[in-house]
């Protein structure tokens, strides 16, 4: 590893220490208030978005509650590795050439993900969930 990998490196390991500090300091305002951030889609729309209960999965994961995080979306877990993934994909990217990107090995697979999310949305809604 150059020296300039190294520089470059240690920013994305600074920037996601800001992140999860940020992730954290954002959940512990929420908590202080009174409760999580509601989602805009189901207010406008009174309908469960593919991302509804995301932040309370997220809060649950923070707090070790694995099988309480899964109560409140089911596709969280999947949701939230593809978002690990873009995210490491794209600091690898960074460290190995100084730009901030991600490009997918498997582009296909990325758009039956997308399709598996909104049929997620429908039948969310259809079944209550």
């Amino acid at each position: 590893m150059t020296r300039v990998e190294k520089k470059r490196l240690l920013r994305c390991i600074g920037a996601t220490c800001l992140l999860a500090a940020a992730a954290a300091g954002a959940l512990a305002i929420m908590k202080s208030r009174g409760g999580l951030i509601s989602c805009p889609i189901r207010a406008l729309t009174g309908f469960y978005c593919p991302g509804c209960g995301n932040t309370r999965a997220f809060a649950a994961l923070v707090r070790l509650r694995f099988a309480e995080s899964l109560t409140y979306n089911y596709a969280y877990p999947v949701e939230f590795l593809y978002l690990l993934i873009v995210y490491i994909g794209a600091a690898k990217n960074y460290v190995r050439r100084g730009k901030v990107a991600y490009h997918p090995r498997f582009p296909a697979l990325e758009y039956v993900l997308l399709a598996l999310l909104l049929v997620w949305g429908v039948v969310r809604n259809i079944l209550g969930v």
